[in-house]
């Protein structure tokens, strides 16, 4: 049997991206026969999401301290937590005998055994990776299987778009769906429109006041099908992280608003392929845009599907375990 184990950030701050895709990661292993570890810090929305999933887990605060609590002969360590250091990584290297890590940009990128990292161009390769086997670009963005099944559907598109949808992040930090929706509400008052809290949302309140008295507007939380979400609407307002790349699979435009400088950086990219709009950051991004963007011809919708999903097919879960498994063999 194989041992893998998995560090993954997860926090308010960091939002729960990152712990999603590796548990989709981390099922498709279990299915396969693996046995899986998980270590996170004290975060209890990420606690929520283990036990749903039934994987067990440590809290490590402390990440220097995993070499330590990693249990004995693993097979594969998967780290999700960026920037790590060359020391820590090797220090890691006895207890583990194959080590991945994902969208590492620290000097412990350069002891991987192998390095993952959509955000970044196939050629974005320094010297010092040499010796790392290199997945670099939107090929590997890790999704739900689910992902790749409606990707395949044909998508309709309305002559004047109806609804959207609202998703934040599992977290919003910066607290943008109720500015968001009130903007959408006021450019469009009769679109139907779903706002989606994720399971670290702290101002479930006040969209509740805001939905109330509002028949056209729509409050979900705990959802099971995130793909036919995204892909029942006519657009998606997201941040560019996990969500971004979702609903660039399943066809459905998306706009984006960054709540950090790598999404803003990835959003661009994909509005220079003509697969989104970038509407600013959450600094910046301006509430009178809305009329505009809620105005879209319905060609320049299905221009955008079509680019997206030539860039994002959600297939990159299995060229990932196809690489994980063939670098245990």
């Amino acid at each position: 049997m194989v041992r893998v184990s998995i560090l993954c950030k997860a926090s308010h701050r960091d939002g729960l991206g990152h712990l999603k895709r590796q548990v989709h990661l981390a099922t498709a292993l279990r299915e396969r026969g693996a046995d899986i570890s998980f270590f996170i810090r004290d975060y209890p929305p990420a606690r929520e999401i283990l036990t749903d999933h039934h994987f067990p887990f440590t809290v490590l605060d402390d990440y220097s301290k995993l070499s330590e609590k990693l249990p004995p002969h693993v097979d594969l360590l998967i780290l999700d937590i960026n920037d790590t250091d060359a020391a820590w990584i090797q220090g890691l290297k006895s207890p583990a005998r194959k080590i991945a890590g994902f969208e590492d940009l620290g000097s412990g990128r350069a002891h991987l055994d192998l390095l993952i990292d959509c955000n970044l161009k196939p050629n974005d390769r320094s010297p010092n990776l040499a010796k790392v086997r290199t997945l670099f670009g939107w090929p590997y963005v890790l999704l739900h299987p689910e992902f790749e099944t409606y990707h395949r559907r044909q998508k309709h598109f309305p002559e004047k778009l109806s609804s959207a949808l609202v998703t934040l992040g599992g977290t919003d930090p910066g607290q943008l769906t109720l500015p968001v929706a009130e903007a959408i509400v006021k450019a469009r008052p009769t679109i139907a429109l779903t706002l989606l809290a994720g399971p670290g949302f702290t101002e479930r309140n006040s969209l509740e006041g805001f939905a109330q008295g509002r028949p056209e507007v729509r409050l979900l939380s705990s959802i099971s099908h995130l793909a036919e979400i995204l892909y029942s609407h006519d657009a998606v307002f997201c941040s560019g992280g996990i969500t971004f790349f979702e609903t660039l699979c399943v066809g459905t435009p998306a706009l984006v608003i960054s709540q950090v400088d790598h999404q803003a950086r990835q959003a661009c990219a994909m509005e220079a392929q003509g697969a989104a709009f970038y509407l600013g950051s959450a600094e910046s991004w301006d509430p009178d845009c809305m009329e505009k963007i809620l105005s879209l011809e319905v060609s320049s919708r299905r221009s955008m599907s079509r680019s997206g999903k030539s860039l994002v097919d959600g297939r990159g879960l299995k060229r990932i375990l196809e690489e994980l498994y063939g670098m245990l063999v």
